[in-house]
């Protein structure tokens, strides 16, 4: 999720979000704090997934592609 899509949700659409992330007393978070949350959870979720490279391999008349994982 971006940042607009965040803030087009409702307070109780973002507590619902925040729960699901297991940010804790949600309740107490005003919206901006909850998106700011959301956002900095949703940067290390994509950091952690590993990042794949497509490298052509030309041999031969053929071309094979490799995927390679950061």
């Amino acid at each position: 999720m971006n940042f607009e899509e965040l803030k087009s949700k409702t307070l109780e659409e973002l507590r619902q979000i925040a729960k699901d992330y297991d940010i804790k007393s949600v309740s107490k978070f005003r919206k901006s704090e909850l998106i700011e949350e959301i956002l900095k959870l949703e940067e290390e979720k994509n950091k952690a997934k590993p990042q794949e490279i497509i490298v052509p391999v030309i041999e031969e008349e053929k071309t094979i592609l490799f995927v390679m994982r950061k």
